[in-house]
């Protein structure tokens, strides 16, 4: 009876301590969660802006994927990997020139090669009709 509850002892122990040692998600910080827009207008160039993104965990980060929900939003990380505490600029350019009128709401998510869940950025604002 002691020599099994020693063995289940020594396998808690055991999973304890495995599971302390897997790898944790990354912790990317970013400047901005919501980008308010407020009302803009239809424009050529359409609307830029940056964001500063953070490695907050103790090892390497690197960004493996970023996706936007609409082909209207571009964006693109001025760097693949972030040591401990390193920073990058996040560059998105959304094209307003036949974006339509009213509300929107567009999301840009950034992937990391240890994380299942992405870090989202929502972009939000009214295209104002033409006068």
């Amino acid at each position: 009876m002691k020599d099994n509850l020693r063995r289940i002892s020594f396998l808690l122990l055991l999973v304890l301590s495995l599971s302390a040692c897997a790898d944790k998600p990354d912790k990317l910080w970013v400047s901005k969660k919501v980008v308010k827009l407020g009302e803009i207008t239809r424009d050529p160039q359409g609307q830029s802006f940056t964001l500063e993104l953070k490695n907050k965990s103790k090892k390497d980060l690197y960004i493996s994927d970023i996706r936007t929900s609409c082909t209207c939003v571009y964006a693109k990380s001025s760097r693949v990997l972030l040591r401990k505490g390193d920073k990058a600029t996040l560059t998105v350019e959304m094209k307003t020139a036949n974006k339509r009128y009213g509300d929107f709401e567009e999301k840009v998510g950034i992937y990391t090669r240890n994380n299942d869940t992405p870090t989202y950025i929502k972009i939000v604002g009214t295209m104002k009709k033409d006068e």
